[in-house]
Parts: structure tokens; C-alpha cells; sequence
């Protein structure tokens, strides 16, 4: 930058986005100098198509994720897009592709993420990259397991497990572990979850990364909702909920009320707080545990408006990210339904949420659905 050459500015800001999985800083971050390194590069290089116009774009979309409104990320991303189809590199293509996958994450583009993350794994296939493939098949396993479609999401995770222990590619193992052990405790297979977080620890152990305690914190949630185990006192869970960056209130005050801890429930709630505006790759779990806090709480107004931010991803599967998923979201609409007297709805919403359980082969959510069905009678 202070050499005043935008091109390399390009190149040496591209390294912090290609061959990532994830946004280069943590929840809630930006790291400034580079944001306006980038904006400053825009402004030098010259309009119209160009390699390092386009790799700008997307790193700027990436690095700026939360500072970004979601249409301004993918403002950046639809100008990208299509001109790394027109410059002809297919590489580049692939990778800007792969990019958008994390620039544009919202609950609305996963299907669109899944698109992008085949066609990129697609050429790193033919071109037998196989650091960049591992990354896409990542990619291809989070938006199949939002989409709710398992077997679609064990099928990249089988591909990408492998390549990922051999390549020694740390987050990409990471991330496929904490995706998949929630699956399988859903599905009773203990032994398996937990072999598969014995994993997930021993990824983290090997690296400094920004996001460990937040990786921490979604395996907490997982264990503590299907196991019914709590790794700390509530006191305690809750401090230490309170010092990561994300809008953890309703999750926090779900783990709590399922394990019978109620008043230290509603205290998270309180202190957490119920913010549900955000757009990002947090929304769609926090609005779910919005909904099942609104019914749990008692706090229909907070049902309410989790319900309407929620209804368009009926069919999928709740999740952070890559992290926990947990169950149909047609469930946690059911719960927010019954939270506002909608019984009809509510009803209507649990049988297919009954119906998708089945069909996922999770009977461990199943009997736990069942069981709030019963104790809120709809």
C-alpha cells in the first residue's frame, strides 16, 4: 500500500481469503487497515474487467463481512461473480466462487452456496487440486446439512474427511468434525459423536485460530442439548457465554432450560439479550432458539418475531455456520407458534417437523420434539 501499487495490494490481500473456509477475522471483527487498503485499491485501478479488480472485490467482501450490510457483501459479490467469467481463468473462477460461499453467507443463499461450492470443487477436481477441492467439499457439506439433506452432507463429508487428514489441513478438519458429531448424537450414536469431537479437540489443539472458543462453544451446546451434560455450572456457562462476540442469549437460555436449570434460563436470556436483526451465518440458529426460548420463557413477542425471520427456511435444518445442527426448523417454528396461541399452525409445523425427523433418521430429536409436544400440548 505504501508503495502505491494496487496490483499488489491485490495479490497480498488474496492471501487471506483463498483456500480459507471462513471469514479471515472473528465474529463481529474487521481488521481496518486492510478494509481501506482495499476500498484504496478500487479507487486506484482502473475500471472494467480485471484479475486484480475482481480478487479485490471479493476479499474486500470478505474481510468486511461484519461490518458490511448483507446487500452491500453481495453488491460485491454479484459484480465479481460475473466477471471472473469474463476474464476466462477458470481457476480464478473456482476460487472466487468459493469465496462467495463465505462473502454472501446468509440463511437465504445456501442453496446458491451449495451451486457455487459443486462447480468449484468441480474444477479443482479437473485440475487435481486437492488443497482447494477439501476446502469446496467443506463447503459442499455445510449448505447440504442447512438444506437438510444428510446423506448429501455425509457424502462430501466422506470425500473431504480423508483428503483433509492427509493433507493436514486443520480447520478444514475442524470444521467437518463439529458438523457432522451433532448429526450423530441427534442419532444416537454416541460413541461416534464423541469420537468424532475427540477429533474436533484434537484439531483445535494444533492450531491458534480466532474462532476456537466459538467452535468450543457450539460443542458445549451440542453435548449439553442431547446428553444432557452440562460442562460448567450455570453461573459459569453463562459468564462464559457473555464473553464471546456472538448474540449467544437464546442459545444459552435453551441449553439451560433443557438441563432443568430454568431461573439460570431466563437470567441468560435477560443478560444475553434478544437481538435478531442481524443477517449473517449466526442468524438461523439464533432465530430457532429464539423461537424455542419464546415458548420455553414464556416470551411470546420474542416468538413472534423469531417466527417471521424464521418461516422462509422451513424444510431446512437449524445450524450455526457448520456448527450445530439441530433438527428440522420446522420444529423450532412449531414452538413459536405454540408460544403465540397459533395452535393450528403449530400443529401443522410438528408433523412435518415429525415427518423430516423420520426421514433424517435422528430419533434422539425426534423423542426430544415429542416430549415438548406433549408438556405444551399442540
Amino acid at each position: 500500500r505504501r508503495i502505491g501499487d494496487p496490483e499488489l495490494v491485490a495479490r497480498a490481500a488474496w492471501s487471506t481469503t483463498q483456500g480459507a473456509i471462513w471469514q479471515p477475522t472473528r465474529y463481529g471483527d474487521v481488521d481496518e487497515e486492510i478494509v481501506a487498503a482495499l476500498h484504496e485499491c478500487l479507487d486506484l485501478l482502473p475500471p472494467g474487467d480485471s484479475d486484480a479488480r475482481c480478487r479485490t472485490l471479493m476479499v474486500l467482501a470478505s474481510e468486511a463481512y461484519h461490518v458490511l450490510a448483507p446487500d452491500q457483501r453481495r453488491a460485491l459479490v454479484d459484480e465479481a461473480l460475473p466477471m471472473a467469467s469474463r476474464i476466462g481463468d477458470p481457476l480464478l473462477l473456482a476460487h472466487v466462487r468459493l469465496i462467495a460461499c463465505i462473502a454472501a453467507w446468509e440463511p437465504s443463499s445456501v442453496t446458491e452456496r451449495l451451486e457455487l461450492a459443486g462447480l468449484a470443487a468441480a474444477t479443482f477436481e479437473e485440475r487435481d487440486d486437492l488443497h482447494s477441492l477439501t476446502h469446496a467439499l467443506v463447503q459442499v457439506a455445510i449448505a447440504a446439512s442447512e438444506l437438510g439433506r444428510p446423506e448429501q452432507m455425509w457424502r462430501a463429508h466422506e470425500r473431504a474427511a480423508p483428503l483433509a487428514a492427509e493433507l493436514r489441513l486443520t480447520y478444514a478438519q475442524f470444521v467437518l468434525e463439529g458438523l457432522v458429531a451433532p448429526w450423530l448424537l441427534m442419532r444416537g450414536d454416541v460413541d461416534g459423536a464423541l469420537q468424532r469431537l475427540a477429533g474436533f479437540e484434537e484439531a483445535l489443539s494444533l492450531a491458534s485460530l480466532p474462532h476456537i472458543e466459538d467452535g468450543r462453544l457450539a460443542v458445549t451446546f451440542a453435548v449439553a442439548l442431547w446428553l444432557h451434560q452440562l460442562p460448567l455450572g450455570p453461573e459459569d456457562l453463562v459468564a462464559g457465554a457473555m464473553a464471546t462476540p456472538l448474540p449467544a442469549g437464546p442459545s444459552l437460555a435453551v441449553t439451560l432450560w433443557v438441563n432443568g436449570e430454568e431461573t439460570a434460563a431466563r437470567s441468560a436470556l435477560e443478560r444475553g439479550g434478544t437481538d435478531l436483526t442481524a443477517r449473517d451465518w449466526f442468524s438461523l440458529f439464533n432465530w430457532s432458539m429464539a423461537c424455542a426460548s419464546g415458548l420455553f420463557l414464556d416470551e411470546p413477542e420474542l416468538a413472534a418475531d423469531a417466527y417471521q425471520r424464521l418461516a422462509p427456511y422451513a424444510g431446512g435444518c437449524v445450524g450455526a455456520g457448520s456448527g450445530v445442527p439441530s433438527g428440522p426448523v420446522h420444529a423450532y417454528l412449531a414452538m413459536a407458534a405454540a408460544a403465540t396461541g397459533e395452535q393450528e399452525a403449530a400443529r401443522e409445523h410438528a408433523t412435518a417437523a415429525e415427518v423430516q425427523a423420520a426421514e433424517w433418521r435422528i430419533p434422539v430429536f425426534a423423542e426430544w420434539f415429542a416430549g415438548i409436544r406433549e408438556r405444551y400440548a399442540f
